[in-house]
């Protein structure tokens, strides 16, 4: 994207976008101004409460502290268990979004229901039988998996 011609004559010419990064904040504030203006509300999936930074010369994806107390509604997808974004949704929360809880490692039912080569379905966000949805915990999710993406048993927790 940052060598499409409108996107850095853009960024020259603004005097708030530093890098091509920025074209995604300045894209969702132009598409909340637009929606808020009609009386809605924005409503995507998480990332459109994320913004790309570097940290310890990593890239990586944190919550946006613009838009948080902007009325944005999310669908928080990602909650893979060793993804490193198991509290995505507590994050997004206490920084002002709005959160729907729609966890793939308990909801998607595209995905897999067991580990096994004629099994239908899709396995990147783990394996969901019928009984996940129903021991999702909300208030503490980091509790709720019994197993990790790849199917291996977690140890029971201590209370």
């Amino acid at each position: 994207m940052g060598e499409i011609p409108a996107c850095q004559k853009l960024l020259a010419e603004s005097g708030e976008l530093n890098h091509v990064d920025d074209l995604w904040i300045y894209f969702y504030d132009k598409v909340a101004q637009i929606v808020n203006k009609q009386g809605m509300q924005l409503y995507g999936w998480e990332e459109a409460g994320m913004r790309r930074t570097r940290r310890d010369g990593q890239d990586i994806m944190i919550v946006n502290p613009v838009f948080g107390n902007r009325n944005f509604q999310l669908d928080v997808w990602n909650n893979v268990m060793g993804g490193g974004m198991e509290d995505l949704s507590y994050r997004l929360a206490n920084g002002g979004y709005k959160v729907v809880l729609s966890g793939v490692a308990n909801y998607y039912f595209d995905m897999a229901y067991l580990r096994d080569y004629d099994e239908p379905g899709f396995y990147w966000g783990g394996y969901v039988d019928v009984d996940k949805p129903f021991y999702f915990i909300p208030w503490t999710c980091i509790r709720t998996p019994k197993k990790t993406m790849r199917a291996i048993r977690f140890l029971p927790l201590l209370s």
